[in-house]
């Protein structure tokens, strides 16, 4: 029986230990299957989102996945010599906590850690995965797979529901410290894992100081040992992902026709409030980009109907900003 007074780190390993042994067996008695072991450690019961990726939380996230990439790159978190999607979403997973990656461990002690660590009011909980195929983060076949999730072509998308395994995963410093891994998710919406994949493991709340403390003395398994660095970018990136970013737009006559509205009511409205003002120069700066925009559209309009649609709208946004002056 369960001591309820409270258990120390040896009980919970034991326990562990039980349910690998439980779960490699079963899979071994379908032939010699090569079982690769993981966990994860989360703090408390998150329901409906528990073993789900950060990505799938948030709607704005998913639609903004190569826009997340970029702002990695602009922000210098990851440079240029890494071109790989794969890499790309470990790093993003790795600095932001979001991308279509599911952390796991091979170290069941660091899963205890994470089940312990951040809430102590709650029962924690510790996955443990045993999985009969797995691949490399740095196989073709996992690099051509993500390419196909993002693919917007005719080419075949990977089948939402076959998720993908990625085994040790050592390039970044947090992920050797951590000894990690990930669940790989395809799709436009999260599909859960089967729970024939693992059995799950109840850390109760009374239990998460000692485990915490043993697994310091004892192991020096603590968060200086698991987060070898602090993202300063992390806060800041976020907050620009949620921005109205201009990436990838396409460029049309009628996005140039756009651009250059919003760039004259910009202007003049700052031209307006200043000391300068001057309604009859305002004007004069108004009809000569009338001018200049209608000669363009009349030369680079895709179509003969796109044509005559753009020069029609040309003429009445401006008929409206001379109105602003």
């Amino acid at each position: 029986m369960v001591n309820r007074n409270g258990n120390g780190i040896m009980y919970y390993l034991e326990e562990i230990q039980n349910l690998v042994e439980s779960l490699n067996k079963r899979n071994q008695s379908f032939g010699e299957i090569n079982n690769l072991i993981a966990y994860r450690g989360e703090a408390e019961d998150y329901g409906v989102t528990k073993l789900k990726p950060s990505i799938f939380r948030d709607s704005k996230h998913l639609k903004n996945e190569k826009k997340l990439f970029e702002l990695l790159y602009d922000y210098g978190i990851i440079d240029s010599s890494v071109n790989k999607n794969i890499e790309k979403a470990i790093e993003s997973q790795h600095y932001l906590a979001i991308s279509r990656l599911l952390d796991i461990t091979f170290n069941a002690l660091s899963a205890l850690f994470f089940a312990c660590n951040y809430s102590q009011e709650n029962n924690g909980y510790i996955y443990i995965f045993c999985f009969p195929e797995y691949y490399s983060p740095n196989s073709k076949f996992i690099e051509e797979f993500y390419t196909r999730v993002l693919s917007e072509g005719n080419q075949c998308i990977p089948y939402s529901k076959n998720f993908k395994v990625i085994s040790h995963s050592h390039g970044n410093e947090r992920m050797r410290a951590q000894d990690g891994g990930f669940i790989f998710f395809p799709g436009n919406e999260f599909k859960s894992i089967n729970k024939i994949y693992y059995e799950k493991l109840e850390i109760k709340h009374s239990d998460k100081k000692k485990i915490l403390a043993d697994l310091s003395l004892i192991f020096n398994i603590n968060e200086p040992k698991l987060y070898p660095e602090k993202d300063k970018f992390s806060t800041y990136i976020k907050e620009k992902l949620n921005q109205d970013y201009k990436m990838d737009m396409e460029i049309t006559s009628t996005k140039e026709l756009e651009k250059c509205i919003w760039s004259l009511q910009f202007e003049i409205g700052i031209l307006i409030r200043s000391d300068n003002y001057n309604k009859n120069q305002l004007l004069r700066i108004i009809r000569k980009e009338e001018s200049d925009m209608e000669s363009y559209l009349y030369h680079n309009s895709e179509n003969q109907e796109i044509r005559e649609i753009n020069l029609k709208e040309c003429k009445h946004k401006f008929g409206v900003l001379k109105k602003l002056i």
